[in-house]
């Protein structure tokens, strides 16, 4: 892969020494996008990509004064409620950071509605572009570029925005227009897959760059459909990347991916910290949908039976899983707290230290479920033996990448 570590470490010194020879054409293209509510990466396993805080850096080091255009792919968040609408309120902040210069809304962002769409756009410094709808702009000019941006989901953007959206088609030919009059290089990012760019390329030649959306990892090289290069960012936010202009055509391309040699930006860390502590103040945990289930013992309890499991899992990361939550500042993020708690998403589980103490952390009944009952009469009820189903719940490859039951299973066999 083309990863650019080496940029990294040269820094904007570095970067403007390459590019000092270049002509007045020459300019840099940063493409990043589909961050789908992961503004900081899951710290479950080491080392992860990804994140706002490292973007930043990047984005800077990258960076050369008055030459550089940053665009963003949209899918900044994944869902539709009040958490949600933090997540993009703060990848707005951020973004507006390094001086963002387009960023495509696209479905997920304008299902949060008008008036956050509108709260996007304030935040990011009038960034929002689509080139089908009235509610933002409809191309966005930077340097050598005229960047338009479309989402193929036209039929549920209508129904999200209560207007008429043009067809992609549409949007094209205005961006093709647009760009022509003005004497500038049409861009255009979609919230489609490659295939669905390939077939825009084939349709509109005139085309120079399209960004596209993934669920992997962004392309070794740019794909070519004539004269039309296609590139993607990757999935959540893990990538970045950087292609060159030289006034004729596009080269020079690489991407990164985000890991930790890429340091925490400052004022995007502030940002961040800033967005935890409203999930905090708003205590978005209390809202998260209860079931009602049998009762909990606690783990203190089963250990009183099983006692040779219980020191297993107390030299266990399960039985500090509350407290690594606790020194980043998670500890009330709903996004996080579940998987570290026994039984949040029931009316009888986990809600704070205080009122709960047995449920802190990943406790036995994580795995065995409730078993108050099994407590009170063990010959009777049984719990579960195993509990791989409730192992893959926590352990998703985005949280535990490479994540593997009998391997796992190894170090706190019991």
């Amino acid at each position: 892969m083309k990863f650019v570590f080496w940029l990294a470490s040269l820094g904007v010194l570095g970067f403007a020494v390459a590019f000092g020879s270049a002509s007045s054409d020459h300019h840099v293209l940063i493409v990043t996008g589909s961050i789908e509510g992961y503004l900081a990466p899951c710290g479950c396993a080491k080392p992860m990509s990804g994140g706002l805080k490292r973007r930043v850096t990047a984005i800077r080091q990258w960076s050369v004064k008055g030459r550089t255009t940053v665009i963003d792919n949209g899918g900044s968040v994944s869902g539709v409620g009040r958490q949600d609408q933090m997540k993009a309120e703060t990848f707005a902040e951020t973004m507006k950071l390094v001086g963002i210069d387009a960023i495509n809304c696209g479905l997920e962002e304008a299902r949060l509605g008008s008036g956050m769409v509108a709260a996007i756009d304030r935040l990011s410094g009038g960034a929002l572009v689509n080139t089908g709808y009235s509610a933002v702009a409809d191309f966005k000019a930077s340097g050598p570029f005229l960047i338009g941006a479309v989402d193929p989901r036209t039929s549920q953007l209508s129904a999200a925005l209560g207007e008429q959206v043009l067809s992609v088609d549409s949007a094209v030919t205005a961006l093709l227009s647009e760009a022509q009059e003005a004497d500038l290089v049409p861009v255009l990012m979609t919230r489609g897959n490659a295939e669905h760019a390939e077939q825009i390329a084939k349709r509109h030649t005139g085309l120079r760059l399209i960004v596209c959306a993934t669920e992997s990892t962004p392309l070794e090289e740019p794909k070519k459909v004539g004269e039309t290069l296609i590139v993607t960012p990757g999935e959540h936010g893990k990538f970045v990347l950087r292609i060159e202009w030289d006034g004729s055509q596009f080269s020079g391309y690489q991407f990164a991916n985000l890991g930790p040699e890429f340091v925490d930006d400052e004022a995007a860390s502030r940002l961040y910290q800033a967005y935890l502590a409203r999930v905090g103040r708003e205590d978005l945990i209390s809202m998260i949908p209860r079931a009602d289930t049998e009762l909990f013992a606690g783990t203190a309890t089963c250990a009183s039976c099983h006692g040779k499991e219980h020191e297993v899992w107390n030299e266990s990361k399960h039985a500090r899983a509350l407290s690594t939550l606790e020194a980043s500042g998670h500890d009330r993020d709903p996004d996080c707290v579940s998987c570290h708690v026994v039984g949040l998403r029931s009316v009888n589980g986990f809600v704070d230290r205080k009122q709960t103490p047995l449920l802190s952390d990943v406790g036995c009944e994580s795995c065995h479920g409730p078993s108050r009952q099994h407590a009170l009469a063990p010959e009777k009820t049984k719990t579960k033996d195993k509990a791989v189903d409730a192992c893959v719940t926590c352990h998703v490859p985005q949280h535990s990448p490479g994540f593997d039951f009998e391997e796992y299973w190894k170090k706190i066999a019991h």
